[in-house]
């Protein structure tokens, strides 16, 4: 069994935690206010990528933007899906044509009827503002 991992990324580190994200490592992360995020709470949402840190309210953020790296997810996916997020801050399929996608599933994990939260993929990044429509 793989594990999921992480390669190559490029990141930002110079927005801070709008709110307490120390429970969301790996979750996806919108804009909230000028330079500063909090997390990505529906498929609408314009998501950066995935937060890397588990900052406290006004900490530095450190965000994956584009590459390969882990993230939460909320339901079981298969590879080559196009994920968003869900109201959970988990990533999600989605072929909703108005969902921001945030990332591709490059691997297939089926998760037990009740998920624990702490189920992780290992997803290559879209980049901010990438529709589901235009990602298939």
């Amino acid at each position: 069994v793989v594990m999921a991992y992480e390669e190559a990324q490029v990141t930002i580190g110079s927005l801070v935690a709008g709110a307490d994200l120390s429970s969301y490592q790996y979750s996806p992360v919108k804009l909230s206010a000028s330079l500063t995020v909090n997390r990505s709470t529906a498929g609408s949402d314009k998501h950066l990528g995935i937060l890397q840190n588990k900052p406290a309210s006004g900490q530095a953020a450190e965000i994956a933007v584009s590459g390969v790296t882990k993230a939460r997810i909320g339901q079981s996916v298969t590879y080559g899906q196009i994920l968003t997020a869900d109201s959970s801050s988990d990533l999600v399929p989605t072929t909703t044509a108005t969902d921001v996608a945030v990332a591709i599933a490059l691997e297939t994990i089926s998760l037990a009827s009740t998920p624990t939260g702490d189920e992780f993929a290992t997803v290559l990044l879209l980049g901010p503002h990438a529709y589901a429509a235009n990602a298939s």
